[in-house]
């Protein structure tokens, strides 16, 4: 009886986020309308995938500022907030990149691409503030503990 093995997983992922977390944050359609240059309308994996690179980088860079060891260890607590945020830098990262923008709404002040940009980067930057600040608190009040703080 020949074995059979499962086929590898070739879903463009980060370290901090997966596919299904940037679903989560702007709905699978959306992701793959903003990954799709080619106008085919499915997932650019390779783009996702850039996104995915960007958001890793632009989380331990934050971290990195503040004087956190990188990248957490995925059992971490809070790392939740990392994953949401850096979802929401590589959406950001998907939609900025497109090369187009959307239009306004009619009679609406400013534009939906900035609305949306900055809606995304204010909540990804809240996220990792407040991981930042659970780890500052947890290392003020737990000495028994160690933390690899930088």
């Amino acid at each position: 009886m020949p074995i059979e093995l499962d086929p590898i997983d070739s879903s463009p992922s980060g370290y901090y986020a997966t596919l299904a977390d940037l679903y989560a944050v702007a709905g699978e359609r959306n992701i793959i309308d903003y990954s799709d240059l080619s106008g085919a309308g499915t997932l650019d994996a390779e783009r996702v995938q850039r996104a995915f690179d960007d958001a890793d980088a632009a989380v331990n860079i934050a971290l990195k500022r503040n004087g956190i060891a990188y990248p957490v260890a995925s059992t971490a607590e809070f790392f939740e907030l990392l994953t949401e945020g850096a979802a929401r830098i590589a959406t950001a990262w998907l939609y900025r990149a497109r090369g187009n923008r959307d239009v306004p709404v009619e009679g609406q002040e400013g534009s939906e691409y900035y609305a949306k940009m900055g809606g995304w980067n204010k909540e990804a930057n809240r996220l990792l503030g407040q991981y930042v600040g659970h780890r500052r608190q947890t290392l003020a009040t737990d000495t028994n503990k160690q933390y690899a703080i930088g």
